[in-house]
């Protein structure tokens, strides 16, 4: 029994003798509407397909419904999370026709959460959580799954049918925002440009890491420019940074103390500061110090050593770490 308006987001109402508050959801045309609550008395989850006449076509019950959409032609697709004190891994999809009848009940070694069906009720789809992490798309005339996708980047996304040059796809979302969309048969038909970027800085990625360091130096820093995450740059920072000390080693063995060589062992340095809060970045910082100290001490440039050396010596209080060597002590200690 309802109580309430049946156009309101949330009704209340009774189910065998329990009251509780409906959600309510309904069709893209209006004509159908799905309330679904929560009862207190472990009886499940009841939801109520309500026909265009405000007149109950039929209902049924899941243990816990996440997630209720409903086709124009009548057809219910419901997340059925589970029973909370369940800790194993598990969810069910089920999809009933207006009928009443069962037409997909799909377990899951995995969580479920959102899930979508087209507005003519022909496809449904959910997708999961950790770790199976992929997205399903089930014919709803047949019972049967018809695409398994894996989104290793998404954890169980919220997704989304609709339609791309006249054909079907599935749009997974990232938050609030499209990410990918894929056909029927799990090929991706189109891409963010989030994604786009994304596919780029891993063909980066990859390329550098066969190519020669000055070629891999390129690469990177495309991948530098192109990251927006700070983690990630950060993390690209420290391979520049060692991929131009790398550089800078090869150069002086094979020409000596240049230009290129100094030139690399700065753009080293610069990329060590970015990352001076990591470990890494401090001892990046120091031993390109050390190596610029000991030129100036080989030219004779004493002042210029010093002060690289102090420098070392004031990262190594600000950040209580041991950095410098004894050497190193030893060297202040006679140019001071």
């Amino acid at each position: 029994m309802i109580d309430d308006p049946l156009d309101a987001d949330f009704v209340h109402g009774q189910f065998q003798g329990e009251r509780i508050t409906f959600s309510s959801v309904s069709s893209p045309n209006g004509n159908w509407r799905c309330l679904y609550g929560r009862t207190a008395a472990n009886l499940g989850t009841p939801v109520v397909l309500i026909n265009e006449n405000e007149e109950v076509q039929h209902a049924f019950a899941v243990t816990r419904a996440q997630d209720v959409r409903i086709a124009n032609d009548g057809h219910v697709a419901v997340t059925d999370i589970g029973d909370p004190d369940d800790q194993d891994l598990s969810g069910t999809f089920n999809v009933v026709a207006p009928a009443g009848t069962p037409v997909i009940e799909y377990e899951f070694d995995a969580n479920i959460w959102e899930c979508s069906i087209t507005e003519n009720g022909r496809y449904a789809a959910t997708a999961t959580h950790n770790p199976d992490r992929s997205a399903y798309i089930f014919n709803i005339e047949s019972g049967d799954l018809v695409t398994k996708f894996e989104t290793p980047n998404l954890n169980a996304p919220t997704q989304e049918f609709g339609t791309i040059d006249g054909e079907i796809v599935l749009y997974l979302l990232d938050g609030d925002e499209r990410y990918r969309a894929i056909d029927l048969d799990g090929n991706t038909v189109w891409k963010s440009r989030d994604l786009q970027k994304q596919d780029r800085i891993d063909q980066l990625l990859d390329s550098s890491e066969r190519a020669d360091l000055e070629e891999a130096i390129d690469l990177l820093e495309e991948v530098y420019e192109l990251s927006d995450d700070q983690n990630r740059k950060k993390s690209i920072a420290n391979r520049l940074a060692d991929t131009h000390w790398r550089l800078s080693k090869n150069i002086r063995k094979d020409e000596g103390d240049t230009d290129a060589w100094w030139s690399h062992l700065n753009q080293a340095k610069q990329y060590y500061y970015e990352i001076v809060s990591w470990y890494d970045g401090k001892k990046g910082v120091a031993k390109v110090e050390r190596k610029q100290a000991k030129y100036h001490l080989k030219e004779g440039n004493e002042e210029a050593a010093l002060q690289l050396l102090e420098s070392i010596s004031e990262l190594e209080d600000e950040y209580d770490v041991q950095l410098l060597t004894d050497a190193d002590k030893k060297k202040i200690e006679n140019l001071s």
